[in-house]
């Protein structure tokens, strides 16, 4: 690359030239042995497919896992916004408050599992802020049930049913709620 760029293909600005150089002083050609090792190494270039030949089908590489289709839906802006800012309707809610935990995620499986089989979108999950007390290094943790609904939420069955879950707005219940969306059911 003797002082050439490569777009232009004409010589490289003196301030440039004297970098260049400084950069490529100890660069070393590969000794032909090793060139042989590189180029093994190379990956070969699988054979062109047609476009006929791929339309209707998937095309893999021998020995490569087939990709799992486990997409998840997206919310639309728009839509993602609403429920973000509590203008979407609620259609059912449940107040999880004095529940155990267990109790909690007992009940917040049958709330979701029948607002979902009555094809209710947007629901809200009142979990409350939680007492406040001490963890075992003396910090203060507030609300094991606002805590654990994300992670529940996130966990089969309800991952195949939830969409999107956010903190509702101070209207709904602020810190102490979550809207949550559920999915669309689909006849396949």
């Amino acid at each position: 690359m003797s002082g050439k760029s490569k777009k232009g293909g004409g010589k490289l600005p003196p301030e440039d030239e004297g970098l260049w150089k400084a950069y490529t002083k100890e660069i070393e050609p590969l000794d032909s042995a090793r060139q042989e090792d590189v180029a093994a190494d190379t990956i070969k270039p699988q054979p062109k497919i047609s476009k006929k030949a791929m339309r209707g089908k998937e095309v893999f590489q021998q020995g490569a896992p087939k990709p799992q289709h486990t997409q998840t839906p997206q919310l639309d802006y728009r839509t993602a916004q609403k429920l973000k800012r509590g203008k979407l309707p609620i259609e059912a809610r449940v107040d999880l408050h004095g529940f155990t935990q267990a109790q909690a995620h007992t009940a917040l499986q049958a709330f979701l599992r029948k607002a979902y089989a009555a094809q209710m979108r947007c629901v809200l999950v009142i979990t409350g802020k939680g007492v406040k007390n001490m963890d075992d290094a003396g910090m203060p943790q507030r609300g094991v049930l606002k805590r654990m609904l994300p992670l529940w939420l996130g966990d089969p069955p309800l991952c195949d049913i939830v969409l999107k879950h956010t903190p509702a707005t101070l209207k709904d219940g602020g810190e102490g709620a979550f809207y949550i969306y559920l999915k669309r059911q689909r006849d396949y």
